[in-house]
């Protein structure tokens, strides 16, 4: 008998911790394929209905975050946090789930969220705040950069040029497709992005002078201009924007209205904004009068 305690003991947490990592591996792996969509800034905040009090017992339990307290993944049971609710029920024990978690959402998302005065009140009734944030910050951070492919695309076939970068794969790409020449910056090699960092790139940045820079960027606002959230990858952009002549942004509409950790330059360094039919008017026109082009493409 104390062996079948034992196993079981064993067994029912592991079966527990194996089914919360389907989940949340199911929600990842549909996160980093694109599935659930560009960051939440453009995506209403789901807000159902909740009595302004509960019945004496019933426990309040508010979900905040990203896709993975919302249950991508676990279609059926609703996600994680459904199922923990539902683990909490008793008899004579009501437990009602907020879930207001929405497909996308950063940290920032989560933030201004918590500004608005329905979402702070509810917060402060629950009992129990489950909160998932953090793994869309990385997976958008990786389609910071401008795409290779479409760099390389739109240089190849032009008149013969030298091109400058510290992407290892748009160097590579340009070596084939085009005549000129393709310089790569030395330095170190970030995992993330593929490029070229540090103190060498940055002193190989210093000596050149380039007629035009095409830059990536993680944030676009009117106060805190461009910003990215690595301090390796700020430096970097730092020294492009002091080497060129004229400056060209490529930050799809998600980025505009971010805030990252660092600042690289202030939107009167810059020429030219790139961006995509998303950007709402009333940003566009606010971009324009700080003096910025933009072009949506």
């Amino acid at each position: 008998m104390s062996r079948i305690r034992r196993l079981l003991l064993w067994t029912l947490p592991a079966a527990a911790a194996s089914l919360s990592a389907l989940v949340l591996g199911g929600g990842l792996v549909a996160a980093l394929s694109g599935r659930l969509g560009e960051p939440a800034a453009s995506l209403p905040v789901a807000t159902p209905a909740l009595p302004h009090t509960l019945p004496a017992g019933d426990l309040l339990v508010v979900g905040l975050g990203d896709s993975l307290t919302r249950g991508a993944g676990d279609g059926r049971q609703g996600g994680w946090a459904s199922r923990l609710a539902s683990a909490l029920e008793r008899p004579g024990r009501r437990v009602v789930l907020r879930n207001s978690a929405v497909d996308g959402a950063e940290t920032i998302d989560l933030l201004r969220s918590l500004e608005r005065p329905e979402v702070e009140g509810t917060v402060r009734q629950a009992q129990l705040v489950l909160v998932s944030i953090g793994g869309n910050d990385l997976t958008h951070s990786l389609r910071a950069a401008p795409d290779p492919a479409a760099v390389s695309a739109a240089l190849a076939g032009t008149q013969q040029q030298t091109v400058v970068t510290n992407s290892v794969p748009i160097a590579s790409q340009l070596a084939l497709l085009q005549g000129g020449h393709v310089h790569l910056l030395g330095g170190r090699v970030r995992g993330l992005t593929q490029a070229t960092v540090g103190g060498e790139t940055v002193e190989a940045l210093g000596r050149l002078h380039c007629d035009v820079a095409f830059l990536g960027a993680n944030g676009v606002t009117v106060h805190h201009g461009l910003s990215t959230p690595d301090p390796d990858e700020a430096a970097v952009k730092r020294a492009m924007v002091r080497s060129a002549r004229r400056k060209v942004v490529l930050a799809d509409s998600s980025k505009v209205g971010a805030t990252l950790l660092i600042s690289f330059a202030s939107l009167s360094d810059i020429d030219v904004l790139v961006t995509d039919s998303g950007l709402p008017e009333a940003d566009r026109q606010q971009l324009v009068n700080e003096g910025l082009e933009v072009v949506v493409a």
